[in-house]
């Protein structure tokens, strides 16, 4: 096999030094191949080397973690073959083996093993599967229903059964207790947490409803929802102008445009209610004309049709009711709010008594105990711990693999050991926020879209693209950025599929007389197939 040959970018993501990198991989863009080198290069530089033990590599999966290690391992061993008497080399292969190259989950378990004192857990602690914490939470829940129902707290646990639970069942609240509970872990400090949601629906001012954090979803998603009405009237208003286009319809497209706009530019929740209630489409002409055909009239009026759909939606959906009516509403919200916050506050308090009672902890468990040894709480805020402190002297660098699945707490274990506070930019992170699938498993793609923004400015932080495909024919990745380019943007991926997020062919295939054309396949589902979806779709490709 011959020399790698490394593109301009890829030499970036491998020399350069003392900066927090992003680098945003595309699919098939040598992205471990790259991550393996630059290790490499660090640990046998010859003016400033590395020991491996001293590069911190966070990978997903402990699959990944293992790839990683036997391709350090295999490239440290070539290096010997090429020179069996370097002593830097030597160190290598004997460090290599202690090297922390893991999981994030492997990392706070090593993390929690190390420093159990800390917080006060039992060193012969196992980590529990799925299911026995699946019991274990549900059994929970019904014991503190149980004693809420019982105690001097009776009120609040009615109050919630009244909201949540169905007949004479409690298992809809059951589960609001164990979801809601799950949403607040997905938190760094989850205690605190708990306490700002006791603030969500207190406001007692209509006009400052859409200053809320709900309000400030509402009012972002009604300016897309209003800037689609305004696209599809402009290009009824733009075709009407054109030879053969409804120009019978242009007044009433017209109207539409000022009646939007004048949504649009509402500044308040009233303001939206009011104008959404009044709204009120100008009737179409009736004027006839050879010169226009019914299919450009039928075109016309469907997209219309749609326009006026997104308003009544709008109005029907989210501006349905006065800004009165919605603080009254709130008001009886705010009493639900609190009531479930004390409820999450002992649930929480009750679970992990009984988890330190079993000797068990599980993997949500292993991140906020690794958080705790981490970081302690002062008048001023969180700030890192002694053990924090020495572990930034340990590492001269944190790589983390597949950034965009990381989640909120997992990203501050991170910046606690990171060196940015002492001037040490020491952060590399890699992935491809387009490939990022596991929201439901608590990853937050926003964190890596924000470095994605601000590292393109900074001086010590930055940012480099891989977009190119190795892997895949022309054809392919044409066919790719062809569907992406026109599906994929800032409000869907999260990412505006430009220049730098497309997909560039570099794969040498040889040349043949075989003409490889991309084929779209249509599967049709088979409502009365003992097989799902995906079976037909195996089937369907098994067969191909």
């Amino acid at each position: 096999m011959g020399e790698i040959v490394y593109s301009k970018e890829q030499l970036r993501v491998i020399n350069t030094r003392d900066k927090n990198i992003l680098v945003s991989a595309a699919a098939g863009s040598g992205k471990t191949t790259v991550l393996v080198k630059r290790i490499i290069e660090k640990i046998t530089d010859k003016t400033k080397p590395v020991d491996i033990d001293r590069i911190l590599v966070l990978t997903y999966t402990e699959a990944a973690a293992s790839e990683m290690k036997s391709r350090i391992e295999e490239a440290i061993e070539d290096a010997l073959i090429d020179d069996p008497y370097d002593e830097q080399l030597n160190r290598q292969a004997v460090l290599i083996h202690n090297a922390q190259i893991s999981t994030i989950h492997g990392f706070c378990l090593s993390l929690i093993r190390n420093n159990f004192a800390d917080i006060g857990i039992d060193p012969s602690f196992r980590v529990a599967e799925t299911g026995e914490i699946k019991l274990l939470e549900a059994q929970i829940a019904d014991e503190l229903i149980e004693e809420m129902f019982e105690g001097e707290d009776a009120d609040k646990i009615r109050l919630l059964a009244d909201r949540f639970a169905s007949g004479n069942s409690l298992n809809g609240l059951k589960e609001i207790i164990i979801d809601a509970y799950g949403v607040c872990r997905n938190n760094p400090f989850v205690k605190e947490y708990i306490e700002e949601r006791r603030e969500d629906y207190k406001c007692e001012d209509k006009d400052k409803l859409l200053d809320t954090a709900w309000g400030r979803q509402l009012r972002s998603y009604a300016e897309k929802l209003l800037d689609e009405a305004r696209f599809l009237t402009s290009y009824n208003i733009e075709v009407a102008d054109s030879a053969g286009g409804a120009f019978m319809y242009k007044d009433a497209f017209l109207s539409d445009l000022d009646l939007i706009d004048n949504i649009a530019s509402s500044h308040n929740y009233s303001e939206y209610y009011e104008r959404l209630s009044l709204a009120d489409f100008a009737r179409l002409s009736s004027k006839k004309s050879p010169d226009v055909s019914e299919e450009s009239k039928k075109q016309a009026k469907d997209i219309r049709e749609n326009v006026k759909k997104i308003i009544t939606d709008l109005k029907k959906n989210f501006f349905c009711m006065s800004g009165e009516a919605i603080i009254k509403g709130m008001r009886e919200n705010a009493k639900v709010s609190d009531a479930l916050a004390d409820v999450l506050l002992r649930y929480d308090q009750m679970l992990e008594t009984e988890k330190q009672k079993r000797k068990i902890i599980d993997f949500s468990d292993m991140e906020h105990f690794a958080l705790r040894i981490l970081l302690k709480k002062e008048d001023c805020g969180y700030v890192p711990t002694r053990c924090a402190l020495d572990y930034r002297d340990v590492y001269d660098e944190i790589m983390v693999d597949e950034y965009q699945d990381s989640n909120l707490v997992q990203e501050k274990i991170l910046e606690s050991i990171a060196g940015d506070s002492i001037g040490h930019h020491n952060r590399f992170m890699v992935g491809d926020v387009k490939q990022s699938i596991y929201s439901f498993r608590r990853a937050c793609p926003e964190l890596f879209m924000e470095k994605y923004e601000a590292y393109k400015e900074s001086e010590t932080d930055i940012r480099i693209d891989l977009s190119s495909n190795y892997r895949s024919r022309a054809e392919v990745v044409d066919s790719v950025n062809s569907v992406f380019e026109q599906i994929m943007g800032k409000d869907l991926g999260n990412i505006a599929y430009d220049e730098d997020a497309r997909l560039h062919a570099k794969a040498d295939y040889p040349e043949t007389n075989e003409d490889h054309v991309t084929k779209l396949a249509l599967v049709s589902y088979d409502a009365d197939s003992r097989e799902n979806k995906i079976e037909q779709e195996a089937v369907f490709v098994a067969k191909k």
